[in-house]
């Protein structure tokens, strides 16, 4: 580099310099409102798109599981075949665009945590209640194990709940027929916890790993695995894990499945 390249180098053009960083600062923070602006007009078009779409799809799964259970007289099984098609279709992608809406709040600030103390027990049992229904389909048996030592959490208990639902149905997915998930729940220290999603799936790359939590991320080739979603189920997970001041991480190798770690504090007022 030399004075011909950087004209306003050097103590006689100190005026010239100046107005060139004052230049580049105002153009600096001129782009970062403009990006801002973007994303919050973005966030409310996600925001406004979901409920838009929320309610036609919601009246979609409700009248296919209505005919489903024959409430409106007899099908037969094509028709019901028919008819389930159009439930899980509509499901899957009531899931996507809810992944979207949380994706969106939290990129926008709008994600506040509601602390409250609750037995995570019990929340565990919810959790597993649900996914049950999901492994059942593949034969996949579900597990969990929670640490009587931990009683109580002060958290937010419908965050907790969706961290955990998202990795759990995440590893039911990457599971194959006739294997297992996990979930484990053991006290760190006084003030710590940690929570742990195993599965047996074909487990991560190591290249994969360092990218598994990024958003809008498909590992491997979706059209061999047959596994599709938005990519934002792991990313939430982070988000709602670094907001309750947490740390998550995985552990895997290729052929010997996976294992989720959520590290979180007992009660968030001892952070």
């Amino acid at each position: 580099m030399n004075e011909k390249n950087f004209p306003c180098r050097g103590w006689k053009n100190t005026d010239c310099e100046i107005e060139a960083c004052i230049k580049l600062e105002n153009d600096l923070l001129k782009a970062k409102n403009e990006a801002e602006r973007a994303r919050n007009t973005m966030g409310k078009f996600l925001v406004d798109m979901s409920h838009e779409l929320r309610t036609p799809l919601n009246s979609i799964i409700g009248f296919s599981d209505m005919l489903f259970d024959d409430m409106t007289g007899e099908l037969n099984e094509i028709q019901k075949d028919y008819v389930d098609s159009i439930s899980k279709s509509g499901t899957h992608l009531l899931h996507l665009i809810n992944q979207l809406l949380d994706l969106a709040k939290i990129e926008s600030g709008k994600v506040e945590l509601n602390i409250e103390e609750f037995e995570l027990q019990d929340l565990i049992g919810e959790v597993n209640s649900i996914i049950v229904a999901l492994a059942k389909k593949k034969c996949i048996a579900i597990s969990y194990k929670v640490d009587t030592d931990i009683g109580s959490l002060n958290a937010d208990r419908l965050k907790i709940k969706q961290i955990l639902f998202n990795l759990a149905s995440n590893a039911i997915k990457f599971t194959p027929e006739k294997g297992s998930v996990t979930i484990v729940a053991e006290k760190l220290s006084a003030d710590k916890m940690l929570l742990r999603v195993s599965d047996t799936g074909p487990g991560i790359e190591p290249d994969d790993l360092e990218k598994i939590f990024h958003p809008f991320e498909q590992l491997g080739n979706v059209e061999e695995t047959g596994y599709k979603g938005t990519g934002l189920g792991l990313s939430i997970v982070q988000d709602l894990v670094l907001m309750h001041q947490g740390n998550v991480w995985v552990e895997s190798e290729p052929g010997k499945g996976s294992v989720f770690y959520v590290e979180l504090p007992l009660s968030l007022s001892n952070v």
